[in-house]
């Protein structure tokens, strides 16, 4: 009014029942999402294009021996043995968007000793990789045990023969 005193309120209602539901459901997916990758009984890695490490899961601190805010001040090529650095590259460049590329390799760990993996690795849509790293030392132990074995019943000076339920010969040294 002439006095400068409020004489009237205008106000704007907006209905924003949709956005809620979104951020709801968004922060559901993020809460599955993050529960899948801190479940994997596998190790989790995401890198960006020049290796650096981005996201790595609980089992893949576990794995390699440091904290994850340790792990993500590194670049995938720490975990690579010294005369195996070229491999990093090589296997990022062999890498396609969509399709899997499966390699074994040995990683570091943080005291500096080394353990047998599987890698899968793929190129996903944003140029970030993601590896799926699996420990196979046990089973690499179990083919040197198998190794060692058939070598030993190679080099027998006895004969050793299997046969099958018909008596057929399956193997003979």
């Amino acid at each position: 009014n002439e006095t400068e005193e409020p004489v009237a309120m205008v106000g704007v209602a907006r209905d924003i029942t949709d956005r809620k539901r979104v951020e709801q459901a968004l922060k559901a997916s993020e809460a599955k999402f993050r529960q899948l990758i801190e479940q994997a009984a596998d190790g989790v890695f995401v890198t960006d294009n020049d290796g650096r490490l981005l996201l790595v899961n609980p089992r893949a601190c576990e794995m390699l021996g440091y904290t994850e805010s340790e792990l993500l001040r590194l670049n995938i090529r720490d975990t690579y043995p010294p005369g195996e650095l070229n491999l990093a590259t090589q296997r990022m460049r062999e890498a396609q968007p969509g399709r899997s590329f499966q390699f074994e390799r040995n990683m570091k760990r943080k005291d500096g000793s080394l353990f047998p993996v599987e890698v899968s690795l793929q190129l996903l849509k944003d140029g970030t990789f993601q590896g799926i790293v699996r420990d196979i030392s046990a089973r690499k132990r179990a083919e040197e045990s198998i190794h060692r074995l058939h070598s030993a019943i190679e080099q027998s000076d006895e004969v050793i023969l299997m046969t099958g339920r018909d008596g057929t010969i399956t193997y003979v040294n």
